[in-house]
């Protein structure tokens, strides 16, 4: 069976258009290399396009990129120490910059790393999540001041960008 583009005006398979539940034939109108083409010549607009779809669509994007890692993981983390190997002068670079722009949460974590090899605190692999069942990853501080260095809660890493990111 074939179609045709409205784009291109081209005369070609179905196979080549993409799928669209809401066409009445449940394609595309235009096929997939104008739709490449409109793609490739609006980023922005491709950009603007997934963050909105990520943002409406927060659970099933969330489980897509769950589904990759997990399908991938082994790649990724490759990757990853690849990446840090051949980028660690500059990661070293932005690390001390971070450090130095933001000398209350270095003295804090200083802080917590003391008192975890005095034993004051337990570390924070020993203990769960205070949001959740899993184990906790990192030491979050709801106050930077030095009064409360050293009240912190045990978070996993999911926890604890959730925690950041309100």
């Amino acid at each position: 069976m074939n179609k045709r583009c409205t784009k291109c005006r081209e005369v070609r398979p179905v196979s080549e258009f993409h799928k669209r539940k809401r066409n009445r034939d449940g394609l595309q109108s235009h096929c997939k290399e104008c739709c490449t083409a409109w793609w490739q010549a609006n980023p922005d607009k491709k950009r603007e396009y997934g963050r909105n779809y990520r943002r409406e669509n927060h659970e099933k994007a969330l489980e897509s990129t769950r589904k990759h890692y997990r399908k991938n993981a082994s790649s990724i983390k490759q990757q990853s120490k690849r990446y840090r190997q051949e980028n660690a002068a500059q990661i070293s670079i932005k690390a001390k910059i971070y450090w130095q722009d933001h000398p209350e949460h270095s003295k804090a974590n200083y802080a917590i790393n003391k008192a975890v090899s005095s034993k004051d605190i337990p570390p924070v692999a020993t203990l769960n999540c205070a949001h959740c069942p899993k184990p906790a990853q990192d030491y979050h501080h709801p106050s930077y001041a030095k009064e409360d260095r050293l009240k912190v809660i045990p978070l996993c890493r999911s926890c604890h960008k959730r925690e950041h990111a309100i």
